[in-house]
């Protein structure tokens, strides 16, 4: 408490930008909750106005972090989502506010990584995205259960010919489960560059090498939409769910913990055949929803 506010002396404003701030993902109130009420309310004890810009919210399982959480977001000046689910989460929680509002991930004001250039006849390229993933609780089993779906999945697209690129979403937590699924193969995937992937900028980089991407990690999917690639979420919270909807993607999303594979499969066959069609919308999307943004953004600066 006494360093915040100490640090706290230096500002007038704080942008908290970005993530999902409002949820307990494999956390206690003792955690990420109390951190940022933390913060909020030294804010306010220091006069130093707080706005949350381009956030998510929800969901928050445990009662007493979902509380704090709900103090925190009420202390600031203003609230922005990424989604208009978190958005609607937080209302209901009865955090809501004049100026609040919805804009995009503010990822998507990054620039892509440059495309590949492919050869005619190479063989189609899927990205695969690797995600340590427990469940929102963690469990070992939920973990098993998540590597043995991705053998799965890329020993049934090597079978019909296509190549596989391991996306390594943030390390180094990734980089186990990508070894973890390489070691299980018949026919080896991860290289040496997969495994160095240090970035969201790495991540498009290898995405820029293939022409679909099936992923997991919620910043994964957003480097695939950067990059204009269609994209099958396997999502593990309603921010995925959100932003396939937003980018008219919505049939090609599923529940990472009850990922029905025949559908998968089926996702797979009817992206592939109409992939210059939901690559063209993808781009369409991304960019509109990056207009957006700027826009929003400007408002915030009273000299723009």
């Amino acid at each position: 408490w006494a360093r915040t506010l100490k640090l706290l002396n230096d500002y007038d404003v704080i942008l908290s930008g970005g993530t999902g701030v409002f949820d307990d993902f494999r956390d206690t109130p003792l955690g990420w909750p109390s951190v940022l009420l933390r913060w909020c309310v030294a804010a306010r004890m220091k006069g130093v106005e707080w706005r949350f810009i381009s956030v998510g919210a929800g969901p928050i399982v445990n009662p007493i972090g979902r509380a704090m959480m709900k103090r925190a977001g009420a202390l600031a000046r203003q609230r922005l989502y990424r989604d208009d689910d978190s958005y609607r989460f937080m209302q209901k929680l009865g955090v809501d506010g004049p100026s609040d509002g919805v804009v995009p991930d503010l990822a998507f004001l990054l620039a892509p990584r440059p495309h590949a250039e492919r050869a005619a006849g190479d063989p189609l390229v899927v990205g695969v995205g690797m995600m340590t993933y427990h469940g929102w609780h963690s469990s070992a089993g939920v973990y098993e259960s998540y590597i043995d779906l991705h053998v799965r999945l890329i020993e049934w697209l090597q079978a019909r010919g296509y190549g596989v690129r391991m996306i390594v979403g943030q390390t180094p937590a990734d980089v186990g489960a990508a070894r973890d699924v390489d070691g299980r193969l018949k026919s080896k995937v991860l290289t040496a560059r997969e495994e160095a992937a240090m970035s969201i900028h790495d991540a498009m980089a290898l995405i820029g090498e293939t022409d679909l991407v099936v992923a997991s990690r919620y910043h994964v999917q957003i480097a695939a939409l950067k990059m204009g690639r269609p994209l099958i979420a396997l999502s593990y919270g309603p921010k995925s769910d959100a932003l396939m909807a937003d980018v008219g993607l919505g049939e090609f999303c599923q529940n990472l913990d009850h990922t029905d594979f025949d559908l998968l499969t089926q996702q797979i066959e009817k992206m592939i055949a109409g992939r210059d069609t939901y690559a063209a919308q993808v781009r369409e999307k991304v960019a509109a929803m990056k207009a957006k943004l700027i826009a929003a953004l400007k408002e915030l600066d009273p000299r723009a």
